[in-house]
């Protein structure tokens, strides 16, 4: 399945952004600096008013696509929905991937046919005063969608994300993957540098714990409900 002449990979990457440009940028140059380079990388605007549409533009195989109305859990969506390739991936247009991070997450998928989603660890950095990344901690593991490569099929057994939260809906489709039981293989390789800044969202939004709470509550209530039917 991987073109090793030119070095493509079956991955359609989904990142939504909003005036988020001059990260972007950032980006999308690490997802060219792949060894494996997914197939297509699929941009969903939520209507920013800075060049994003201009950053995308120089980058081959990616497109770029603007939706006034889409905050990040539809800017997903809408990309799944437009991509094509049997592997998904998910890319926040602050955070950069390390170089052969498709490779090693695609190679453990493509070794073991049953396994469904592939995930490793995550370090996050802070950028220095020159540009440098100065890293914050050490490297975790994670089991978020930004730290994965999946099946198409994994995607769709677990479902789109949720719009229901302001923030959070990475984590409450990571609840619902651990649910539908995704068999999932871990590598301990850093394979996302998540960036650290004041706009992150869950600084930028009013009171992102009532959010995280909220989606705690209904993972248990689902839970809860799931086990009465069971019985």
């Amino acid at each position: 399945m991987i073109n090793s002449k030119k070095g493509f990979a079956p991955v359609s990457v989904i990142i939504p952004v909003r005036n988020g440009a001059r990260l972007l940028d950032q980006a999308l140059s690490s997802i060219q600096s792949q060894s494996w380079q997914p197939q297509e990388t699929i941009v969903v605007d939520g209507d920013s008013n800075d060049n994003c549409e201009e950053v995308t533009a120089r980058y081959p195989n990616t497109t770029y696509m603007r939706d006034p109305k889409a905050k990040a859990a539809q800017a997903r969506n809408i990309g799944v929905e437009r991509s094509s390739q049997p592997f998904l991936a998910f890319l926040d247009a602050d955070d950069l991937w390390p170089e052969a991070r498709v490779e090693r997450l695609l190679y453990r998928l493509l070794e073991d046919e049953e396994a469904e989603i592939a995930t490793g660890m995550l370090v996050q950095f802070r950028a220095g005063p020159a540009g440098e990344m100065l890293f914050q901690g050490t490297p975790a593991q994670s089991q978020l969608p930004t730290v994965a490569v999946m099946r198409r099929t994994a995607f769709g057994r677990v479902g789109p994300f949720s719009s229901t939260w302001k923030v959070g809906e990475t984590v409450e489709w990571c609840a619902r993957a651990k649910e539908a039981a995704l068999k999932r293989v871990i590598l301990s390789d850093v394979v996302l540098l998540r960036r650290l800044h004041e706009d992150n969202l869950g600084r930028s939004v009013e009171a992102p714990m009532r959010s995280y709470l909220e989606i705690l509550h209904d993972t248990l209530k689902r839970r809860r409900a799931a086990s009465s039917v069971d019985r």
